[in-house]
């Protein structure tokens, strides 16, 4: 089961698999701060992903998604914490984030690490550009 969720993780870093951005949510005016990509948020947990069209609401099917948590930056490295399940993988880049390194553990014993590319229209760009932008605001719960 840890290796089928972290090849789930790893396809995510890649930009492959079936994880898809939502509908950027823009704020009003000019002035106003850049986009967000996520497409919910909640006690700190932010969703990417994208919302179900009509047909897949009518044919009960779901569309993929990923919890991050944003744990902030520190020497100008961004970090996110992607939940899933039993394997949670820190994700750490710096700009212009290129490419990022990739620690998955189950529990807290590290299982993988990787430096892999950071492709355009990947979920993983989309959230290091709202970290980087600051539009996620650092987790400050316990984190494992």
């Amino acid at each position: 089961m840890a290796k089928t969720i972290l090849a789930r993780a790893t396809m995510a870093l890649a930009g492959a698999g079936t994880i898809a951005l939502g509908a950027c949510v823009q704020h009003g005016d000019a002035a106003a701060p850049p986009i967000h990509r996520y497409v919910a948020q909640q006690d700190g947990m932010y969703v990417y992903g994208r919302q179900p069209t009509e047909d897949e609401k009518r044919q009960g099917k779901a569309t993929s998604t990923l919890l991050v948590r944003y744990l902030g930056e520190r020497d100008g490295a961004y970090s996110i914490k992607m939940v899933n399940g039993e394997v949670d993988t820190v994700v750490s880049c710096t700009k212009p984030c290129q490419s990022a390194r990739s620690l998955s553990y189950l529990g807290t014993k590290l299982i993988d690490a990787a430096t892999v590319p950071v492709t355009d229209g990947s979920v993983v760009q989309a959230i290091m550009q709202d970290a980087m932008s600051g539009q996620l605001e650092r987790y400050t719960g316990q984190v494992n």
